[in-house]
């Protein structure tokens, strides 16, 4: 049997002519590049074994059961688990062939287990009463720690600029971990007796979240580049920015000012207003709230941050 990095190099090694990709793969993936508006090449066999298992995923019957709410038989329900470990798969796939299986979440996902389940500072950039948690608390205690291994992971060319081609990777292998993930997540079941059946990890929620940005990178922003708002890399120049802010923030000695410096050619009126237009989109963003709140809920002993999460996206309907 080939060891990982030689079945990687052997797969990734071999080119696939587009005649030679199966018309429902082709079919498949073409939705899911409408629906999350990336790009998904198919240029060698990793990324024809990557996209066949995704795009079988996504066609199982089960998903529309799932989706309509209605109970299950106990053969619907073995039907469920399997369609979870199969995405599961399909995610192990993608790490194992792609960039995002260098990304290290295992120091990032301990503070964030520390800041959301002890000490004293536990709330501290959760929330305050009445009044908003400082944007240095919230990029020092949940934002760096996360971001910090993602950019580590992304290969730079010698003056320390991330190449295009490797964004450009982790865009495509990000939107096939979130096809992957929110397929799944209807079929996260509990037993009748409240224990998960199919338990997940806190990194599973991180790598959906980041699998979010990074697949919707360009539509929040879009137009908010202000040296030439009608730039078409405003995504790859923030991450740029972005990078250049967490090599600094250690040594800074005001983050704030730090901030402004980095992301002052970006209108965050206009990435607001992004947001709030991408989060207005009723039937894309319940998926993702859903699919954040599934994975959290099969999570154990992760009643906090569920609660938290909860409360953040009550918060955002009532505004």
């Amino acid at each position: 049997m080939q060891e990982p990095e030689a079945l990687k190099t052997d797969l990734t090694s071999k080119t696939v002519a587009p005649e030679d990709i199966p018309t429902k793969v082709s079919d498949g993936i073409a939705e899911i590049e409408t629906e999350l508006g990336i790009d998904i090449e198919i240029e060698n066999e990793a990324d024809l074994l990557v996209a066949t298992l995704i795009v079988s995923i996504t066609d199982d019957p089960i998903i529309d059961k799932l989706k309509s709410g209605d109970d299950l038989t106990e053969e619907e329900e073995e039907q469920a688990l399997a369609l979870v470990d199969e995405a599961m798969q399909v995610v192990e796939v993608v790490k194992a062939l792609s960039p995002t299986g260098t990304v290290e979440l295992e120091s990032a996902v301990a503070d964030l287990l520390a800041s959301f389940t002890g000490g004293e500072d536990r709330s501290r950039a959760i929330s305050r009463e009445g009044e908003d948690p400082p944007i240095d608390e919230i990029l020092s205690d949940y934002v760096i720690p996360v971001l910090d291994p993602v950019l580590a992971a992304m290969d730079t060319n010698k003056n320390g600029t991330i190449e295009t081609a490797e964004l450009q990777i982790m865009i495509r292998d990000y939107g096939v971990m979130r096809r992957a993930y929110e397929s799944m997540a209807p079929g996260l079941i509990r037993k009748v007796d409240g224990s998960i059946r199919n338990p997940k990890k806190l990194s599973d929620l991180i790598n959906y979240a980041l699998s979010v940005v990074f697949t919707s990178g360009k539509t929040l922003l879009d137009g908010a580049y202000t040296p030439n708002p009608l730039a078409d890399n405003e995504f790859f120049l923030f991450i740029q920015a972005l990078k250049e802010y967490v090599e600094a923030y250690d040594e800074s000695a005001d983050p704030t000012a730090l901030f402004n410096e980095k992301f002052a050619d970006f209108n965050l009126e206009t990435i607001g207003t992004n947001l709030d237009t991408f989060t207005g989109d009723t039937t894309k963003w319940t998926k993702i709230k859903d699919t954040i709140l599934n994975i959290s809920r099969a999570i154990p002993k992760n009643t906090a941050l569920t609660e938290m999460l909860e409360d953040a996206f009550a918060d955002m309907a009532a505004e």
